[in-house]
């Protein structure tokens, strides 16, 4: 039982929660752990919720990742040619390989409660307790 009361669908995305209860934790560690940022739980700790409702479901969330890294590079590119006027290739490949690595687990874990939140069947069940 949790008495919690549950947020917005998009807090739900933002907060890395379960698309069906809203409160439990889709992720068992910090997206600050290097090695284990991407590790999940198998089922919802709070409501039970198979959250891989098939094998090599994640893959969709592959795409979406794709997506989101490829709008973030044309912004960036487009922000260091305003920003430092055009400079050298080099320092382009460089600020950016530097962003993309260091947000990389962010990318990873907005694609896949994107995926589990909005592309499954899953829907919120208000009277779940």
């Amino acid at each position: 039982m949790c008495d919690k009361p549950a947020g917005s669908k998009w807090r739900a995305i933002l907060q890395h929660k379960c698309p069906q209860c809203r409160r439990g934790k889709v992720f068992t560690n910090s997206v600050f752990n290097p090695f284990k940022f991407s590790k999940m739980h198998k089922n919802c700790p709070v409501c039970e919720l198979q959250f891989e409702l098939e094998p090599g479901y994640m893959y969709s969330a592959m795409y979406l990742s794709y997506m989101i890294t490829s709008g973030a590079c044309i912004m960036l590119g487009l922000a260091v040619y305003k920003f430092l006027h055009d400079p050298e290739l080099w320092v382009y490949w460089s600020i950016l390989i530097t962003t993309l690595v260091l947000f990389s687990p962010i990318s990873l874990r907005i694609s896949r409660m994107l995926a589990i939140h909005l592309i499954t069947p899953i829907r919120f069940d208000e009277k779940w307790r």
